[in-house]
């Protein structure tokens, strides 16, 4: 069976980059893609049950417009790799029914990059599907260019659910010569810390055959101390480990941190959400 990467969408911006990441994912990969929309139509007991279906049947006819827009964005040779539905119903609620009937490999979701102006707190709807979906998810920013994977970054705090994230990273991309550095930033002592480092990315390594190159930051746990080593090292997807889906943004080596990496990301980023 091929992989199945879903993508669910809103005909945004940020969705027209995701679809484009997804589509040389799916080349890749030789996955087929399935576009997601879900829709909420009017309903009130204040209104008569004919005017409510009235409103349930406009909100579903636009949504399917929109579908059509959304794909003429595209080449015939793209779209024939999709296929699409349009289903009623919470965006996080319609995912979860989806992914328990069907056998998903990925969900690619787009959001705001580092750059963009966040207009509230929680950001996408990438940040309530990555607490509610059993799915690796991967987040693309708004200014991603498209679909690269010859650099790897890896922020660790020594949890062991990082042998988690790469057993998902190898089984959904399957990687043949590509760089991972391991890097954890910190402000302790740097000769403990170097040989904390090295002793778990050689222990990483032999699990999970991979060949990592690790980096010791000795700096405050910042975002922009974060995007400097991603831009240094021209990292093109980063890998993230979470320890609880509950509260998964305030288990990660820093609550502030963490969450401006996943709700603003550089580069786009795999989840580990078991």
């Amino acid at each position: 069976m091929k992989p199945i990467i879903l993508l669910p969408t809103d005909f945004s911006n940020n969705s027209i980059v995701a679809m484009k990441y997804a589509q040389g994912l799916a080349n890749y990969l030789n996955a087929d893609i399935h576009i997601l929309h879900a829709y909420k139509a009017f309903v009130t007991a204040f209104q008569s049950k004919i005017v409510n279906e009235a409103d349930a049947y406009r909100a579903k006819y636009e949504a399917e417009v929109d579908m059509k827009k959304f794909l003429a964005k595209f080449t015939e040779q793209e779209i024939n790799i999709f296929t699409t539905s349009i289903i009623e119903g919470n965006l996080v609620d319609v995912i979860q029914h989806y992914e328990s009937i069907n056998p998903l490999t990925l969900i690619i979701m787009g959001t705001h990059g580092s750059s963009v102006p966040r207009k509230n707190i929680l950001g996408s709807n990438s940040y309530d599907i990555a607490k509610n979906t059993n799915t690796p998810l991967l987040i693309v920013p708004e200014n991603n260019k498209g679909f690269k994977m010859d650099k790897l970054i890896f922020f660790t705090d020594y949890q062991n659910q990082d042998n988690k994230v790469f057993e998902i990273f190898k089984y959904i991309f399957k990687p043949k010569n590509i760089i991972c550095t391991m890097v954890h930033i910190t402000h302790e002592r740097y000769d403990e810390e170097y040989k904390k480092l090295k002793d778990w990315v050689n222990n990483l390594s032999k699990t999970n055959n991979m060949q990592l190159e690790s980096k010791l930051v000795l700096n405050q746990e910042k975002i922009n101390v974060v995007n400097e080593i991603i831009e240094e090292l021209q990292a093109d997807l980063c890998l993230l480990t979470l320890i609880e889906r509950r509260n998964f943004f305030e288990r990660l080596f820093s609550k502030s941190l963490a969450r401006k990496i996943i709700l603003n990301p550089k580069v786009p980023i795999l989840l580990n959400l078991g």
